[in-house]
C-alpha cells in the first residue's frame, strides 16, 4: 500500500534515518544513519514496523504533516510539544492518524530530536546498504 505524506510546513531540518550503512568507511563514506538509535528502534517497534526501518529524524521542531490515508505514528526523543490536530502526543506513545489529520512538532524545551516512526515505514530509495538521506 502507497502512503502519500504531506509537509505542509518543513520545520528547520527533517532527514530520513535508519540504523546507518556499514562497511564503507575505507572509501570515505559515513556510516550515517540516526544520532540516537535506541529512540528510533523504540518509536519503530511501537507502529509495528521492524527496528531498523527508516524513520524520520527532526532537528529543532516546527514540522507538521498531513496524511492521505490511515496510519500508526509514534515519536520519541526530546521534549517536544507533539499534536495530533489539537490532541497532545506524548513521546514513546502511538497514535491512529485518520486521513488529514495533521501533525504538529512544536520547538523543543529540552533536546532537539525527535524521530517519528510511521507504520508501513517510509519507502525511499535504499544506497550502499541505507535508506539514510
Amino acid at each position: 500500500m502507497t502512503m502519500n505524506l504531506y509537509a505542509t510546513r518543513a520545520g528547520f531540518l527533517t532527514s530520513v534515518q535508519d540504523l546507518g550503512r556499514t562497511g564503507f568507511r575505507e572509501f570515505g563514506v559515513s556510516s550515517s544513519g540516526a544520532l540516537d538509535s535506541f529512540a528510533l528502534r523504540v518509536a519503530n517497534l511501537l507502529v509495528g514496523n521492524d527496528e531498523d526501518a527508516a524513520a524520520l529524524e527532526i532537528t529543532l521542531g516546527g514540522l507538521r504533516l498531513c496524511f492521505n490515508d490511515e496510519r500508526i505514528v509514534a515519536w520519541c526523543g526530546g521534549g517536544f510539544d507533539v499534536q495530533v490536530d489539537s490532541r497532545p502526543l506524548p513521546p514513546g506513545h502511538r497514535a491512529h492518524l485518520q486521513a488529514g489529520d495533521e501533525l504538529k512538532f512544536g520547538q523543543p524545551k529540552i533536546g532537539c530530536r525527535a524521530w517519528l516512526a510511521i507504520s508501513g515505514g517510509i519507502d525511499v530509495p535504499v544506497v550502499l546498504g541505507s535508506r539514510s538521506t
